[in-house]
């Protein structure tokens, strides 16, 4: 039948890909209970990255001009955030600085501004009735006027 994937190269594992029509079973690495919370992070990653994306594109000529950008490089943020049962951020901390502030900050603004991701899975809700999650932000430069950007649930390897 006919397959239905996650953009691969777009941040998730194979592990996240929804194989629409194979018979769920140790063989596609995945089981339904993943499934369930893939559409959460997925709704999460869509809300959060068009507000970051928007702020990069911004701030990038400027971290250029500052020089705090030079040559190839890979600026990665990671965050630690916890949301209420309800998808509200209750807190967005700092668990990997890029080495910029500015990006870590736009990350951290994105992060809450985006917020909130409602119906987190049950599942993920902890006995305080919260939820708790890694996030990377992730600017790749060229070195020159380019760079590419991922957000991605988890550490950024």
């Amino acid at each position: 039948g006919p397959m239905n994937r996650g953009k691969l190269g777009d941040g998730f594992s194979a592990t996240d890909d929804y194989l629409e029509d194979v018979a769920i079973g140790a063989n596609t690495l995945l089981n339904t209970y993943e499934f369930k919370y893939f559409s959460f992070y997925s709704r999460i990653r869509d809300q959060v990255a068009d507000l970051w994306k928007g702020e990069v594109r911004s701030l990038f000529p400027k971290l250029v001009d500052r020089g705090e950008i030079i040559g190839r490089s890979v600026k990665k943020t990671l965050l630690s955030i916890t949301l209420s049962n309800e998808g509200k951020v209750l807190d967005a901390k700092l668990k990997g600085s890029s080495g910029i502030e500015d990006l870590d900050g736009i990350a951290v603004n994105s992060f809450k501004q985006a917020s909130p991701y409602p119906h987190p899975p049950r599942e993920l809700i902890d006995k305080n009735g919260r939820v708790s999650i890694d996030w990377s932000f992730v600017v790749v430069s060229d070195g020159g006027s380019q760079y590419s950007v991922k957000v991605k649930r988890g550490r950024y390897r």
